[in-house]
């Protein structure tokens, strides 16, 4: 996941791709899933950490891991 390393970002979840030249902007869930995957966090861990942070059930966690991995794979940053 070079790309998603190199993106900048602040943690209000405005982010920079040098490579690219694209800007994003994430929600507070975003943020902390990909500072967990560049800290090469398990999903599980990750999911873990979703429902202690925020009001979602475990399954809940997984499924929005897997679909904004999916977007990451869309926008060709993981």
């Amino acid at each position: 996941m070079s790309a998603l390393t190199n993106l900048a970002m602040n943690s209000e979840g405005f982010s920079f791709d040098p490579a690219s030249g694209a800007c994003y902007t994430m929600n507070t869930t975003a943020v902390v899933i990909v500072e967990a995957l560049r800290r090469k966090e398990s999903d599980e861990a990750i999911a873990q950490q979703l429902t202690e942070e925020f009001e979602v059930t475990l399954d809940e966690a997984v499924r929005d891991i897997a679909d904004f991995r999916l977007r990451l794979r869309t926008l060709k940053l993981a």
